[in-house]
């Protein structure tokens, strides 16, 4: 990773919540507990803010290291491939997916309602797509904070690293 990559890279993780906080749905107490009992990640628990400087800092991790280890994983075990191919064709070239009866068909590997998209759903696709849930419409907002990362720096990585 080139040192230019590697500092936008800090910058979106101290800066695009959904980046390393939104990529596994729970609370900070539940997320938490995932890095420690799962990850086995050493930190002081704090703020989000202080988690990832921690994180960051760490001189056995740094931003490649939460990549590898956190992020990549963990994106992959949550959404499979046929789910992010499709995201990634909808970012390379349709724009941002709007019907939300197809969002409700892709697969992700969490156990969501399968009924709706609502409160509950729209938070595991937080990290690729905004679902606004407000009021009385349910509908596609926007891109989530994760999917320019994703598509625009880690893949790529990824494909240049071989890994």
């Amino acid at each position: 990773m080139d040192v230019r990559q590697k500092e936008r890279l800090e910058a979106y993780l101290r800066n695009c919540n959904r980046f390393l906080w939104g990529v596994r749905p729970g609370n900070q107490k539940m997320i938490y507990d995932w890095l420690d009992n799962k990850m086995h990640l050493q930190f002081t628990r704090g703020t989000y803010d202080d988690v990832t400087l921690q994180l960051l800092n760490n001189r056995n991790l740094g931003i490649e290291k939460v990549l590898e280890n956190i992020i990549i994983p963990t994106v992959k075990e949550v959404f499979p491939e046929e789910t992010i191919t499709y995201l990634r064709d909808c970012w390379n070239h349709d724009g941002l997916p709007r019907d939300l009866n197809i969002i409700r068909g892709l697969k992700v590997n969490i156990t969501v309602k399968k009924d709706r998209v609502g409160d509950e759903n729209s938070v595991i696709w937080r990290p690729f797509i905004q679902i606004n849930t407000l009021y009385q419409a349910i509908y596609v907002e926007g891109w989530g904070e994760l999917a320019p990362i994703w598509f625009e720096e880690i893949e790529p990585w990824l494909k240049d690293s071989s890994r």
